[in-house]
């Protein structure tokens, strides 16, 4: 089944998210059919926050798609009226202060320790706080659930790299942090297999995700390495060939204390 959904795109603490008809059985951030827009958090200034093509959602909705509920918040704020937009800035600003009022308060306040059923007082939600809670913004509410469901990922290189390409446009390139030896199963079969360290020998798992007529082109040897020639025939039958001496980092598997998270690009 379709579904519209937000992808994950940015790096840490600088989220960026595409919105996308992909298969509900992928990955989040994994294969596509369609990207219909995108969402910004962090924009500023003149800067595009929100950019939805409403026809072509439209399309896939009658196409059986079906709308994640964050997606579908965004919506409902892009197509928002002009008084819609006005009290929810209202609300926006009333949350800001009583941030601040309660801050001085807590800078000004003398009392060392404070009761239990002063505590709760203060705990217990007031009209306000409900009030508040109700005017939350829909983007503000799809940024929180996406946080909460995004992956506890760190600032590697691979998150960089995926944000840098972001930002040049290159979208039709994917970016995994994983173990090398173990290649990517999900996506294959693969036309071409390019691995930029060297196994000790060649992993089978590269081997079994080359297409029928792909070519796999990697380093192989610890300290005497030969850049090798990999390909699968139409009946099957493997090829090798060496073409001439290199001299690359080791791949190193993803349970070890370093693991090499690009250790090869696979073209389609």
């Amino acid at each position: 089944m379709l579904t519209i959904r937000l992808a994950r795109a940015g790096a840490k603490k600088r989220p960026f998210f595409h919105i996308t008809v992909a298969d509900s059985r992928k990955p989040r951030d994994g294969r596509f059919v369609e990207r219909v827009g995108y969402f910004n958090p962090i924009s500023k200034g003149k800067g595009v926050r929100l950019e939805i093509n409403q026809e072509r959602i439209d399309y896939w909705l009658s196409q059986g798609a079906q709308v994640s509920e964050r997606v579908l918040t965004l919506i409902k704020e892009k197509n928002e009226t002009a008084e819609e937009k006005a009290k929810r800035e209202q609300g926006k600003e009333k949350r800001r202060l009583r941030k601040v009022a309660k801050r001085a308060e807590a800078k000004t306040s003398d009392e060392p320790d404070k009761s239990v059923e002063t505590a709760a007082e203060e705990e217990a939600p007031t009209a306000e706080t409900v009030e508040a809670v109700k005017e939350e913004t829909p983007a503000e509410k799809a940024v929180e659930v996406a946080e909460e469901e995004a992956p506890a990922a760190e600032e590697t290189l691979a998150e960089k790299a995926a944000y840098k390409l972001q930002k040049m446009h290159y979208n039709n390139v994917t970016v995994k942090w994983g173990d090398g030896y173990q290649g990517w199963a999900e996506y294959a079969p693969f036309d071409a297999i390019i691995v930029t360290a060297a196994p000790n020998e060649v992993p089978q798992a590269l081997v079994d995700q080359l297409k029928i007529g792909g070519m796999l082109v990697l380093p192989v040897g610890t300290r005497f390495q030969k850049l090798k020639v990999i390909t699968k025939a139409q009946n099957g039958d493997i090829g090798e060939r060496d073409v001439i001496s290199v001299r690359f980092v080791p791949m190193v598997h993803l349970n070890n204390n370093f693991a090499d998270s690009s250790q090869y690009k696979i073209v389609k």
